[in-house]
């Protein structure tokens, strides 16, 4: 069977539905994936952190990025596009603000000309309240850091980095994206590290998508739904990668199991990963919650793709590498994810 053929099969299995990524675990498909890719690796950055609390918070932000090789931002605009999908008060649904905080103060002290927070909340088209209850709002304004709702802002037209090897045409074939992002220096994607009821985990690839509008692409972003979360998550990923450097910062100091993104319960890992390989960054998060990475879909395409590294053998970690911890609890449809890991 020609290479290609192989090729176009394996990654329209692996999208297409989870049962069947765990199949092509099993036959050594990914081992044969593999012997198509070069034997470089990725950057991981891992640090322990246990607490939200200064001064120990600022101090862990500033050795995960160094940790990671952040690039140079000194004169540069740099985004953050944390996860603010909603805020229920006491359970981990968002990226913490105090580490937003601590990221942007550390930013400036690297030099950057402009550091900016912005998210496109998927099932809100009003983020005031989220923003307020949350306490972002306050801390923004305090340190007189812009926030723009990527749901409303300019839009720049692009070339979708459509899946070929998917079967069936993209929806995503021209892709609107803010100029917020398109137009910046270096976009950070920074997650929380949850479990999520419809894709197993949602971490810096998932987290993309609150960067397409909800006025192009409607609540709660039904075009990407309607073409396949796993594959928009990586056309997503595959778009604004060649337009702009991409980078992630996870918030694994408390996270969520269970039934997330939204109604799961808190679980704290003390850790916060690194790195400007998302699919490598969202692998050793995955593994930090018991998971089995190349079997969540999405993760495991993005390796098949050459869109990043999942395999523990191409990831280099610097730093502290999380220590052992049972499996997070997962929505029942993705128990084979810890069953494996």
């Amino acid at each position: 069977m020609p290479a290609e053929l192989s090729r176009r099969k394996l990654l329209r299995r692996t999208l297409l539905a989870g049962a069947l990524v765990t199949a092509a675990h099993q036959l050594g498909v990914l081992r044969s994936a593999r012997r198509w890719l070069d034997r470089s690796t990725s950057l991981v950055g891992v640090v322990r952190c246990d607490s939200y609390a200064e001064p120990a918070l600022g101090g862990a932000v500033a050795r995960v990025l160094e940790a990671a090789g952040l690039p140079p931002v000194a004169g540069k605009r740099v985004v953050l596009k944390p996860n603010f999908v909603d805020h229920f008060e006491g359970r981990p649904v968002e990226t913490d603000a105090r580490l937003l905080l601590a990221t942007v103060l550390h930013l400036r002290r690297l030099g950057a000309r402009e550091v900016i927070v912005a998210e496109g909340a998927g099932n809100r088209n009003d983020l005031a309240p989220v923003l307020e209850t949350s306490g972002l709002s306050a801390s923004l304004a305090r340190e007189r850091v812009r926030f723009v709702d990527l749901n409303y802002d300019d839009l720049d037209l692009l070339p979708g980095a459509t899946l070929s090897e998917v079967e069936g045409e993209s929806l995503l074939g021209r892709l609107a994206l803010p100029r917020t992002l398109t137009r910046a220096d270096l976009v950070i994607s920074m997650p929380k590290l949850k479990t999520h009821h419809h894709v197993g985990v949602t971490l810096s690839l998932k987290n993309l998508f609150g960067c397409v509008p909800g006025v192009k692409y409607g609540w709660p972003k039904n075009v990407l739904h309607w073409n396949g979360i796993d594959r928009s998550i990586l056309e997503i990923y595959g778009t604004l990668r060649s337009r702009v450097p991409m980078f992630a910062l996870l918030d694994g100091i408390v996270g969520m199991e269970g039934d997330g993104p939204l109604h799961g319960t808190a679980r704290s890992r003390g850790l916060l990963v690194a790195g400007a390989d998302l699919a490598a960054v969202d692998a050793v998060g995955a593994r930090s919650m018991g998971l089995a990475p190349g079997l969540v879909a999405h993760l495991g395409a993005a390796q098949l793709l050459e869109l990043g590294r999942v395999d523990a053998g191409r990831i280099r970690i610097a730093g502290e590498p999380p220590s052992p911890s049972s499996p997070f609890a997962v929505p029942p449809k993705f128990r084979h994810l810890v069953a494996a890991g």
